[in-house]
């Protein structure tokens, strides 16, 4: 297994995992549909100018797990930019075994892109005792909650 910078030959394979990965959302319990074509404008636009996507990949370049993140200037203060995961997966198979090294890589990609901060985001129905053990262990504090409503 590889870790290395999202290509757009890679979008057909991630649009693939991100619909996996978006039936363990509120947005698919509430019926939202998945948009192909959105993830793939959101993958461009992340490899192209927002930040970046890191990949773990077998080695026949088979995508295995990703990390989205969004790189801009932080909120408050202008004079250095922020990192915020969108979206963090591993496929199944290869659970237990690279989570910690990929995103352990998304951090290190985001201080190459000039991020000070990173956070990163856990959905309740994803073992949130776990997330939350693995990055408090890497320094992560807790910050906030977030509560989503359809309107």
């Amino acid at each position: 297994m590889k870790f290395r910078k999202g290509k757009p030959t890679d979008l057909k394979q991630l649009v693939a995992h991100g619909e996996e990965f978006w039936t363990h959302t509120t947005y698919f319990k509430k019926g939202r549909p998945y948009s192909p074509e959105t993830v793939g404008i959101l993958c461009t636009w992340l490899m192209e100018e927002g930040g970046f996507i890191l990949v773990l990949a077998d080695d026949d370049d088979n995508v295995k797990g990703f990390g989205l993140v969004a790189v801009t200037p932080f909120i408050f203060d202008k004079t250095f930019d922020s990192a915020l995961e969108l979206a963090y997966y591993i496929a199944p198979e290869c659970r237990g075994k690279y989570g910690l090294r990929l995103l352990q890589g998304m951090e290190s990609k985001a201080k190459e892109h000039g991020a000070a901060f990173m956070s990163m985001i856990t959905m309740e129905d994803s073992d949130p005792d776990t997330a939350a053990r693995i990055y408090n262990k890497l320094g992560y504090e807790k910050n906030e909650v977030v509560y989503t409503k359809e309107l």
